[in-house]
């Protein structure tokens, strides 16, 4: 799984959430490269969460 952060490299970087305020999870890198096209995010990285 996948998350976005929006403006890593500033004092008050952000997680992408939903509309309900919880973690908006990507299946892929790909589909949180998309979301970040589609929503026009400027400064942002994608991070892979794993269980280790």
């Amino acid at each position: 799984m996948y998350i976005i952060i929006k403006n890593p490299s500033t004092d008050s970087p952000e997680i992408v959430r939903d509309v309900s305020g919880l973690l908006h999870w990507f299946e892929t890198e790909e589909k949180a490269d998309q979301y970040a096209q589609e929503h026009h995010l400027e400064a942002y990285e994608i991070f892979k969460l794993s269980e280790d």
